[in-house]
């Protein structure tokens, strides 16, 4: 599964470069994740935002990445404050913003990220005939 991480302002840039560096550092940490760029999709954003690209192997990756996040988002205990990140599952484009690390805002994560997106419909059958 491919998951996006964006910032939700550009305020939170610098904390989404910070994730990005906690995310290759660790080495329990997703296998393949890099810095790229996706179409600016925030009210008032032009251009092309900074994302972290993610690829997640099997469904408990995910709650990985989530504990990773949460880690991170204590390590900043100077009071910094929160940051805004928007996480999207790329293959349907469901996705979830949060601000902080709390409980809530956990679950809120693993909702998108650990439910099977949804099958794709089967193709209509070129054999079959109009009653009419």
């Amino acid at each position: 599964m491919q998951v996006e991480i964006r910032a939700e302002s550009d305020e939170d840039v610098p904390a989404l470069h910070d994730f990005f560096r906690w995310l290759k550092d660790d080495q329990d940490g997703p296998e393949e994740v890099r810095l790229g760029t996706a179409a600016a999709e925030r009210p008032g954003a032009m251009g092309a935002l900074e994302v972290i690209q993610v690829v997640l192997g099997q469904s408990t990756a995910a709650a990985g990445l989530v504990m990773q996040f949460v880690s991170w988002y204590r390590s900043r205990g100077d009071g910094r404050g929160g940051a805004g990140f928007t996480f999207v599952r790329a293959s349907d484009g469901l996705s979830v913003t949060v601000r902080h690390a709390t409980d809530d805002d956990v679950r809120r994560i693993l909702a998108v990220l650990a439910v099977p997106p949804p099958e794709p419909l089967p193709a209509p059958d070129s054999s079959a005939r109009s009653s009419e």
